[in-house]
């Protein structure tokens, strides 16, 4: 995972090597297929799966299969061609799994995912919330880096992200860039409000809103702290002396 929680590689490696495939299968391909500067190029293209063998496709073009290795992963030198790229899982010969990058247009909108519809309107709950930038086709544009402006009602945004580890940018504040097509807001529900809503903005793009309905909740009842007093009984030197 990345500073914000978004899954990395890494996630889906670490899967790969512990969880049984016949639990779950595990397939992912890096990185994305969105490289206009390198048409007939070649692109190293790594699949990680806990199956038994992978078969990359290139636009419906085979490329060939592997025994997969969980632990270096698998690899194919990709000459770029826009379109789709797909991995498919084998175990014992059959099909088991599918997963695929696609080449996307350019970002022309917004949207806000929430996992939760629900957030408790005690003044103490928080939800984060991802801004992904879409295309046409409502696919994720992982080349955006947009300027994000945000606006809310219903509660307070308490923090920003996007994962880039290199970013200086404030994580407080309602501006934030999109890293990977990708940026995260953290928003604290307002006590006693009735819905919590995050507007996302960017130049050129399509807005998005989300609404969360706010449940009722009562604050919790404080509990009396101790004194904030501090009693020194003893004294000691740098030798060990007791003064």
């Amino acid at each position: 995972m990345d500073l914000c929680g978004f899954d990395k590689a890494a996630a889906s490696i670490h899967q790969a090597q512990w969880v049984p495939a016949t639990v779950r299968p595990v397939l992912r391909i890096e990185p994305h297929w969105n490289w206009p500067d390198r048409v007939g190029q070649t692109i190293k293209v790594m699949v990680c799966t806990n199956l038994d063998a992978v078969e990359l496709r290139l636009n419906g073009q085979s490329l060939g299969r592997q025994k997969a290795d969980p632990y270096e992963m698998n690899e194919w030198r990709v000459v770029y061609s826009p379109g789709r790229l797909e991995a498919v899982g084998y175990r014992a010969g059959q099909v088991v799994d599918r997963t695929q990058v696609e080449t996307t247009g350019p970002a022309v909108g917004l949207r806000i995912v929430s996992d939760r519809d629900t957030v408790f309107g005690d003044g103490l709950d928080v939800v984060p919330m991802r801004i992904e930038a879409i295309d046409a086709h409502r696919r994720i544009v992982p080349l955006a880096q947009d300027r994000l402006n945000f606006q809310i009602s219903g509660g307070d945004i308490i923090g920003l992200g996007n994962g880039d580890p290199n970013s200086l940018e404030p994580e407080k504040g309602t501006t934030r860039s999109l890293f990977n097509g990708l940026a995260q807001v953290i928003v604290q529900v307002g006590a006693q409000a009735k819905q919590v809503t995050l507007t996302a903005t960017a130049p050129g793009l399509e807005s998005a809103v989300l609404t969360l309905k706010v449940l009722a909740k009562a604050p919790p009842a404080r509990q009396a702290g101790l004194p904030s007093i501090q009693v020194l009984d003893y004294w000691y030197c740098a030798r060990g002396r007791q003064l």
